[in-house]
Order: structure tokens, then C-alpha cells, then sequence
């Protein structure tokens, strides 16, 4: 349930901003470029790598594909993952706006190249605001909700080893 209402969230969310640019008269087309994007993921995936070990990425997997309660241990590592994604594709995006207006103050000589690479510039922006935002503070948010419930019997299993115990 929880992964449908996040396809759900991301779906509806992603039509009325879309539906808002074209009430503005904007075109999808100009929110299209594959090096900001290349820019953003590279650099959240990048993050994730730096920040967790490569068992979280199996929890991650675990806590989209599967319905199913993880331990404890399983979901916190998938947060995590999910977190150092965002944050790096958040300043990846501000990354790319550098690399953007450095192309752009390369290319003052010629104006027809100054909006465009603009545009291009603050596109990086929100990308990365976009992936952290829209996939994955979600996606912590459904690592969180998959977290089992720890077996109130197991704490009452483990006793103390008391002194007779030991001479036995």
C-alpha cells in the first residue's frame, strides 16, 4: 500500500507542476537535458556509494520491490541510502548551475547562447531539487513504514547470567 501511494504522490504531483508550467505557456521541452540530469543522479548515486555500504543497496532494493515488514537493521539502512541520494542530488544540482553559468560567462561574446545557458543552469537546480524532494524523502518515508515490529517475547528470553550459573 505504501508503494502505491507513493507512485501515486510522485504521479500527481509531477502532472499539476507540468499542468502549471503549460498554463504559463512553457513547453516540457525546455525541462529536458540529459547532462543536468546525468550531473544530478551521477552525483546522488555517487553519494550513496561514498556514504553506505553495498548491503544497504540490496535493503533498498527490499523496501521498494517487496511488501513485505523488514528488520529493523534492513530499513535503517535503506533510509540511509535513500537520504545520502537526496542530499547528494540536492548539491549535485548546485553543482551543475556552477558548471552551467561558467559555460554561460564562456560564452558572453556571443548572446544567443546567454538565456539558453541560463536556463540550462537553473534546470541542474531543480533537478536535484526534484530527485530529493519527489524520490527520495518519499522513499525514506516508505523505508520508515516497512520497519518490523520487534517481537515483544524476545526481551523476556534473555535473563542475566547470574554467578551459580557460571559454577555449574
Amino acid at each position: 500500500m505504501q508503494t502505491l501511494r507513493l507512485v501515486c504522490g510522485l504521479a500527481a504531483g509531477l502532472a499539476l507542476m507540468l499542468a502549471g508550467l503549460l498554463l504559463e505557456g512553457g513547453h516540457v521541452a525546455t525541462l529536458v537535458n540529459g547532462s543536468a540530469a546525468l550531473l544530478v543522479l551521477g552525483g546522488g548515486l555517487g553519494a550513496s556509494i561514498i556514504a553506505n555500504p553495498f548491503a544497504h543497496f540490496g535493503y533498498a532494493l527490499k523496501v521498494v520491490l517487496r511488501s513485505a515488514k523488514l528488520p529493523k537493521a534492513e530499513a535503517d539502512g535503506a533510509q540511509r541510502l535513500f537520504a545520502a541520494f537526496g542530499k547528494g542530488a540536492f548539491l549535485s544540482g548546485f553543482l551543475a548551475a556552477m558548471l552551467g553559468a561558467i559555460h554561460v560567462f564562456a560564452n558572453l561574446d556571443k548572446p544567443e547562447f546567454i538565456g539558453p545557458g541560463v536556463a540550462l543552469a537553473f534546470l541542474g537546480i531543480a533537478y536535484g531539487f526534484a530527485a530529493n524532494v519527489f524520490v527520495a524523502q518519499p522513499l525514506v518515508t516508505l523505508a520508515r513504514a516497512k520497519v518490523q515490529p520487534v517481537s515483544k517475547g524476545v526481551a523476556h528470553e534473555l535473563r542475566p547470567v547470574v554467578r551459580s550459573d557460571l559454577a555449574a
